[in-house]
């Protein structure tokens, strides 16, 4: 170190005046480098823009877009006031209907009104007519039923066992096998057919023989035969015989059948009499029924006696 500055003291002055020189043009490039470019930072544009005609050109174009937006709502506008005359053309024509809709309910409730007395009538005719009608229909099923009275249809016979005469045939049975000869002669068999309808196949049972007796009595007596004797009896086929009824009247006389057990069990006698009205015996007492909640009643307050006093 010591032998660097001693050379560097030691040097001549024309060296360092080239030292200098070169210091010096170093420092003035370096300024003028400089200068130059915050010169250039701070220079006008080559082509200016002018404000006047940039503001026109923006206004043009909002003038532009303020027309598209006009003619957009004018569009809207159209539109939408078409739509609202479709609606109030709609809305015209619904009051209009609303209007006859109304006009038509006030006349039907005048027509109804004017009717509510006729309606009265005729639902009063009608509930007399249906009483009438059952009246009828009972005096009708009344008189068929008491019109059979004096027939005894027989199960049994044969087809074609009759011959040509039913009548005689019937007589000369019932003396020989119901009465077995104490009667010499019975004229009571008014008239006597098959029931009506196709013979039978080979095989099927036959149609029934009914006779129609001129005699009521004879008929009771028949059939208290045939219920004392239990069987009779033609050419080997049982015969049967067994009271005319209608189908109406033979339903209601079935219905008694469960109330004619538990008045045997109860031990009450009792007795069905035409159409269908049973009659119970208490003691002194004679019971008649139409229906078989009475003569239940009875059946259950004659074994609440019996249990109680032990008879």
């Amino acid at each position: 170190m010591n032998t660097c500055k001693s050379t560097t003291k030691g040097s001549t002055p024309r060296a360092a005046e080239g030292v200098e020189a070169y210091k010096m043009s170093r420092n003035k490039a370096g300024k003028s480098s400089s200068s130059k470019t915050i010169m250039d930072m701070y220079a006008p544009a080559a082509n200016p823009v002018d404000p006047t005609k940039q503001l026109e050109h923006t206004l043009q174009k909002h003038t532009e877009m303020f027309d598209k937006i006009l003619l957009a709502n004018k569009d809207s506008r159209e539109a939408l006031e078409a739509q609202i005359g479709a609606v109030q053309l709609e809305t015209c024509l619904l009051r209009s209907d609303q209007t006859k809709l109304a006009e038509r309910i006030t006349e039907t409730e005048s027509c109804l009104s004017s009717l509510h007395p006729t309606v009265l009538d005729a639902q009063n005719q009608i509930r007399d007519l249906k009483a009438e009608v059952q009246r009828l229909q009972d005096r009708a099923e009344d008189a068929e039923g008491r019109s059979r009275r004096n027939n005894v249809p027989f199960l049994g016979f044969s087809e074609k066992s009759e011959g040509p005469n039913t009548e005689l045939f019937l007589e000369d049975w019932l003396i020989k096998e119901v009465f077995q000869g104490k009667v010499p002669k019975l004229s009571s068999v008014e008239r006597a057919h098959r029931i009506p309808g196709k013979p039978p196949v080979q095989g099927a049972p036959p149609r029934p023989l009914i006779a129609r007796l001129l005699n009521f009595r004879d008929r009771d007596l028949i059939l208290q035969l045939f219920r004392t004797k239990g069987t009779m009896t033609y050419e080997g086929h049982t015969i049967s015989a067994y009271p005319d009824f209608t189908t109406e009247v033979q339903r209601k006389r079935s219905s008694y059948a469960a109330v004619k057990v538990s008045l045997r069990k109860a031990g009450l006698k009792y007795a069905l009499n035409f159409p269908a009205r049973l009659r119970v015996v208490e003691g002194d007492d004679v019971h008649f029924f139409s229906n078989i909640g009475g003569s239940l009643a009875v059946v259950a307050a004659e074994r609440s006696r019996r249990s109680k006093y032990g008879r």
